[in-house]
């Protein structure tokens, strides 16, 4: 049983993954943050022995601090299993537009100096959860926006220069993290969970915070066995692929080794291979999309279920 910390837990993604963390029978403990508890009324409308609610301002080391003392008093020996830096706000100016500095640090503040405040500070409530269970988790729930490759895409228009920025540092933080804290066994990922309708990401998104379709996705017959034909000559020879990822461009090696070690690992829920598929495409460029779709097919060819 796991004890996750979430923060930004009072609306849209974060409110979303507290509400699903909840009903997770793996999940024993949860540690819901909001910058106001006050005014936090649908998480507190939230009704579960598991949760736990504190205040907790991003970008406010004394608040930080104190946050670290209540969620070690809750998790006590344990530790923190898995921490969740999910708080971020968005702008969206054009960069010839009305900017100021102060709003610029606002946002980094936020998105990445946030973060990296919170990681260095429950780092210990982190590894003593690795020490004892062998490892740990931070996820940062990062965006398309920071991708390089996004940010050049024809047709591209979109004012979120700003917030891009500040994801982009976030991206860095992780992979800094997974390098600093491997020896902790203490892990770092980035997810991006693309655009959703919330307050920050407006009705204009594409996505809603609500079980998606992907959850609800149903293989057909011959997909399954498709799928266990090429996942058992996988497994029976992991490096078989590796060579066809290799010829990859660096954009699309990421997500095409993600989806390998997926199928390599013992989850069996369709659905969710299908959800990491469908993630793996968010903030990338047409061309790259391409590439996988190709990749996919020729991977298919390589353990014989074409």
């Amino acid at each position: 049983m796991s004890s996750v910390l979430v923060t930004g837990a009072n609306r849209g993604i974060g409110l979303g993954i507290t509400r699903h963390l909840l009903t997770n029978s793996s999940v024993a403990t949860v540690i819901a943050t909001a910058r106001d508890v006050e005014a936090a009324k649908d998480l507190k409308a939230l009704d579960s022995p598991k949760l736990n609610i504190i205040q907790l301002e991003v970008v406010n080391e004394g608040s930080i601090a104190k946050a670290a003392e209540k969620v070690a008093a809750i998790v006590g020996d344990n530790g923190l299993d898995v921490l969740i830096n999910n708080a971020g706000i968005a702008v969206m100016e054009p960069l010839n537009g009305e900017l100021s500095k102060a709003k610029i640090i606002e946002v980094l503040d936020v998105n990445a100096i946030g973060p990296l405040l919170i990681a260095n500070k429950f780092y210990p409530l982190l590894k003593r959860a690795a020490s004892k269970k062998g490892s740990a988790q931070i996820a940062m729930i990062s965006s398309g926006a920071a991708s390089l490759d996004n940010a050049i895409r024809k047709g591209n228009r979109m004012p979120y220069s700003i917030y891009g920025m500040s994801k982009a540092a976030l991206n860095m933080l992780t992979r800094r993290l997974s390098v600093e804290w491997k020896d902790d066994n203490i892990r770092a990922t980035t997810f991006c969970p693309g655009w959703v309708k919330t307050d920050m990401g407006t009705q204009a998104a594409k996505y809603t915070k609500n079980p998606s379709t992907m959850a609800d996705f149903k293989p057909t017959p011959e997909q399954v066995e498709k799928f266990k034909a090429g996942r058992k000559a996988l497994q029976a020879n992991p490096t078989a692929i590796d060579g066809l990822i290799a010829k990859l461009s660096p954009a699309a090696q990421e997500p095409a080794k993600k989806f390998r070690d997926l199928v390599l690992s013992n989850e069996e829920d369709p659905a969710k291979f299908h959800a990491v598929a469908e993630a793996a495409k968010v903030g990338l460029s047409d061309e790259v999309k391409k590439e996988l779709e190709s990749h996919r097919k020729e991977v298919a060819v390589a353990l014989g279920f074409a």
